[in-house]
């Protein structure tokens, strides 16, 4: 009878965990408007003032026309010439979306987005994209037909300039517009300390990222909150293609690079010498 109890009390428990585990998994899509559901649901539950709605930009919002610039080539320049050339790189990257504006990854995605707002949510973008990427952020949602700044977090408590978000970590973030610029800190930490800063709270989160690591981000630091609902999605649907640009960035790289070089060297200031030279070591 004791070893009956003993099992049946391992059985619930772990039952328990499974579906703790899979309740707070995200959830995998390849269709943006899945969050729709979601997203009425938890209006109904908490009502629209108490939702904030929060998406990923590059290959989720938007994608580059090309491997260069995209977050593959990106990473194998930080893995090939080290982290200490990271501005060289960030500053070349800026000159390629110059060069070549983001496209939609899907056609639906902004009226998915305008269908929220609709509702009286919250949208915010939550990006891993540095402040110096603002402008041309800003251009290329304007251009898409995307505005996350009709209602969004607060920003009155906020600073107008790009901030210092964590003592122990010198980089700036930058909140404008609705968009927020985390420069590669961890998205769930990121968004918390946004929100704390602006003095609001939501009572439910949902947000989409194509990578996990971000999703599992939000998860951890959302996920475990009993005053905080929160629904992640897993967006998949550009797996393919940046598993592809993985190939092209070593096939094509140089040929690419040489063909644009003399345009990119325009949106290039003078001063940046060194990232001059990056992209004369890249495109010999």
């Amino acid at each position: 009878m004791r070893l009956q109890s003993i099992y049946l009390f391992c059985a619930f428990f772990g039952l328990l965990f499974f579906w703790t585990a899979a309740w707070c998994a995200p959830l995998p899509i390849k269709d943006y408007r899945e969050v729709l559901p979601a997203i009425h649901r938890l209006v109904e539950k908490y009502g629209a003032e108490n939702v904030l709605f929060a998406t990923d930009y590059d290959n989720t919002l938007a994608q580059t026309p090309t491997a260069l610039g995209s977050e593959p080539w990106f990473e194998a320049l930080i893995k090939e010439k080290g982290h200490e050339r990271y501005r060289e790189i960030i500053l070349l990257q800026l000159a390629i979306f110059h060069k070549y504006p983001t496209q939609l990854v899907q056609p639906e995605i902004p009226s998915a987005i305008r269908e929220i707002q609709s509702l009286g949510v919250k949208t915010m973008l939550l990006t891993s994209r540095n402040r110096y990427f603002a402008d041309i952020t800003e251009r290329d949602l304007k251009t898409l037909g995307i505005d996350l700044g009709k209602n969004t977090v607060p920003a009155a408590n906020l600073p107008k300039r790009s901030f210092q978000l964590m003592p122990d970590n010198d980089r700036k973030v930058l909140f404008m517009g609705g968009m927020f610029f985390t420069a590669g800190l961890p998205k769930g930490h990121a968004l918390s300390s946004l929100l704390n800063t602006a003095g609001w709270k939501p009572k439910a989160v949902v947000f989409i990222d194509d990578r996990e690591k971000h999703v599992h981000s939000i998860e951890e630091t959302f996920g475990k909150s009993e005053d905080i609902e929160t629904v992640t999605f897993r967006y998949g649907l550009t797996d393919e293609k940046l598993n592809n640009e993985w190939e092209q960035i070593v096939t094509k790289r140089s040929f690419e690079l040489r063909a644009i070089a003399g345009e990119l060297r325009r949106f290039i200031k003078a001063k940046h010498r060194n990232c001059h030279e990056l992209l004369d070591e890249l495109s010999r």
